[in-house]
């Protein structure tokens, strides 16, 4: 009997003529069945996959908001509204362009007549208004000539010659100060070879050859190993220092880029490896005396001392999971995130031992409805594991890492996200972004150990340009403190 020719009067009728055939027929479209019910299950959490991927921006992952492209999203950013109102707030100090009490050139107005007529060419003024135009003088290169003078020695006859300042080595040479201007525009502000080259022929009447710059960049950043050794054996030491990483392109290769920071400093450092290699070479993680904040990238957690992680990310992948599954206790625990947060951030919050108990405890009961609402993991035939969904893979983060998620709370002081690592990594994408990628190691190198140093000097708060010409003159700027 075929499938078309099946209907209810066939059946009937089989089960009197031939029950064995209808038995038989049952157990086979039954198994049909549990197929294509196991290939559907299999499509619907592909397809639940597939969906979430498409999804996933920028507010709801880790994806860089370069990563949305035009698509408009739902404005549902993390932050919430302060209350004030936009613009500069009052007591703010402001940045209007004030007179100066010593400028450089003064030029002096003078009228020679009244409109009534008399001639005031003898009168004296007593008083006067001023106005000042800030302006940039003609850019151009200013010139020295060392003229070394030889003597004759009356006594022995002997030719003297005098010896020619540090550095100056050549019959024609730029000096350092141009040196350092090539080195600011092309690492610091990551203007391309070919139009810094442009761009010194236009306002200066120079030709820069791009081996000019590049030797400029190198010499600049062998001078800072001293800057790199302090800052290491700062971070060290810093209470919270950041860790994170990003991929780069070098060599047509992919490298990645690793950065540890504080509010106060900066160190980058380049390694192929992404793990524990890459971590370890850049040398402050794995000897931090403090508490390092990073994300949930494994190889961190290998290393002793206290971790406190990025919140934000958390925040991120609570607010997908609310979206994709509809999930209550993920929207209790992101609002228990910033609940936390706001009671830190309270003035009057003061941190106690009874408090951090029932804080954790309220914590875990969250967690615990979480897995009532998600389900336990499945299990194979076998007796082990099937594959977690997103949702369950968060939680039991979230339940063997609770201490780390909430030490922003437990230890007040910890950072609640790793936002500082994240945004000096973001600087590096720039560059990419411009470059493309490096052509060589080195090249990559010398870009981050003045990056590093650039960086270092804005956050304390000291002059960039300065800082550049004390580091080509192999005198960097070593800060006191992390």
């Amino acid at each position: 009997m075929d499938n078309d020719s099946l209907n209810r009067e066939s059946l009937l009728d089989l089960t009197r003529t031939d029950p064995e055939r209808f038995v038989d027929l049952f157990l086979e479209l039954y198994r049909e069945v549990q197929v294509f019910k196991e290939e559907n299950r299999l499509l619907k959490e592909k397809i639940k996959v597939l969906e979430a991927r498409l999804d996933k921006d920028s507010h709801n992952s880790h994806k860089p908001p370069s990563s949305d492209g035009y698509r408009k999203s739902s404005p549902k950013s993390l932050r919430t509204p302060s209350g004030k109102k936009s613009g500069g707030q009052p007591g703010h100090s402001g940045d209007t362009l004030l007179q100066t009490d010593s400028p450089d050139r003064v030029v002096d107005l003078t009228v020679g007549s009244c409109p009534c007529g008399e001639d005031l060419s003898g009168a004296v003024s007593h008083t006067y208004e001023s106005r000042q135009v800030f302006d940039l003088p003609e850019p151009r290169l200013e010139v020295t000539e060392y003229r070394l003078h030889k003597l004759s020695c009356p006594r022995c006859g002997k030719t003297v010659t005098p010896s020619a300042p540090e550095g100056v080595t050549a019959p024609t040479q730029y000096g350092l100060r141009f040196k350092a201007a090539l080195t600011y525009l092309h690492q610091e502000q990551s203007i391309p070879l070919n139009r810094v080259r442009q761009l010194c022929s236009d306002l200066f009447g120079a030709v820069a050859s791009e081996a000019t710059t590049l030797e400029a960049c190198q010499t600049l950043a062998g001078h800072l190993s001293p800057f790199r050794n302090h800052v290491v054996h700062l971070l060290i030491r810093a209470p919270f220092p950041h860790a994170d990483e990003t991929g780069l392109r070098v060599d047509k290769r992919l490298h990645w880029v690793h950065v540890a920071s504080t509010g106060k400093v900066t160190l980058y450092g380049l390694h192929p490896k992404r793990g524990k290699e890459g971590i370890e070479s850049l040398g402050v993680v794995n000897r931090a005396q403090g508490t390092v904040v990073h994300d949930f990238w494994g190889p961190y957690l290998g290393y002793p001392g206290e971790h406190a992680f990025c919140n934000a990310h958390l925040l991120r992948e609570l607010t997908a999971i609310e979206e994709s599954d509809h999930h209550a206790w993920a929207q209790a625990v992101r609002a228990f995130l910033l609940e936390s947060k706001a009671l830190v951030e309270d003035e009057t919050f003061r941190s106690t031992e009874a408090l951090n108990t029932a804080r954790l405890a309220l914590f875990h009961d969250l967690l615990d409805r979480g897995w009532e609402e998600v389900g336990p993991l499945p299990l194979r035939p076998n007796g082990k594991r099937a594959k977690a969904t997103p949702a369950q893979n968060l939680l039991r983060r979230l339940e063997d890492y609770s201490r780390q998620v909430l030490a922003f709370f437990l230890h007040p002081g910890t950072p609640f996200t790793n936002n500082q690592a994240e945004q000096d990594l973001r600087m590096i994408k720039v560059r990419q972004k411009v470059s493309g990628c490096f052509r060589t190691p080195e090249g990559a190198q010398v870009f981050l150990a003045i990056r590093s140093y650039t960086s270092t000097l804005r956050k304390q708060g000291r002059d960039v340009w300065a800082g550049l010409i004390q580091a080509i003159q192999g005198r960097p700027f070593l800060p006191s403190d992390a």
